[in-house]
């Protein structure tokens, strides 16, 4: 034993129990700041599982319609296809037609050239 100057002994063991409890503490308080970073952390990745949760979802939507949206183009250009085909038809019967005025008029052309002042019927 020391003593401390005024006649009071000082016990090593004492001041080493100290210096120990001191130590303990800061390990204790260390562990509990590293449990609760590891606590923030896993509320951090639940709200992440959660947001990636959410994504699958939101993407399974989109998917859902973007293959609608596929679905639709395809129902457009079978009905563009169908409507270039109608207007190929008409395109046609409208040269038929031309091609038969033409050639109606020419007959009554050559009618009227054949016999003067007489009309060509059908």
């Amino acid at each position: 034993m020391a003593e401390n100057g005024n006649g009071t002994a000082i016990s090593y063991r004492w001041v080493a129990n100290a210096l120990v409890g001191m130590v303990f503490a800061i390990v204790v308080a260390g562990l509990g700041w590293i449990k609760a970073s590891i606590d923030a952390m896993n509320v951090r990745l639940d709200a992440m599982a959660t947001d990636v949760a959410t994504m699958k979802s939101n993407k399974g939507t989109v998917d859902y319609r973007m293959d609608a949206m596929d679905a639709r183009i395809t129902v457009l250009a079978a009905k563009s296809d169908n409507l270039d085909t109608d207007l190929s038809d008409i395109q046609h019967q409208i040269d038929i037609n031309s091609d038969w005025i033409q050639a109606h008029a020419m007959a009554d052309l050559a009618h009227r050239r054949l016999h003067p002042g007489t009309k060509h019927s059908d």
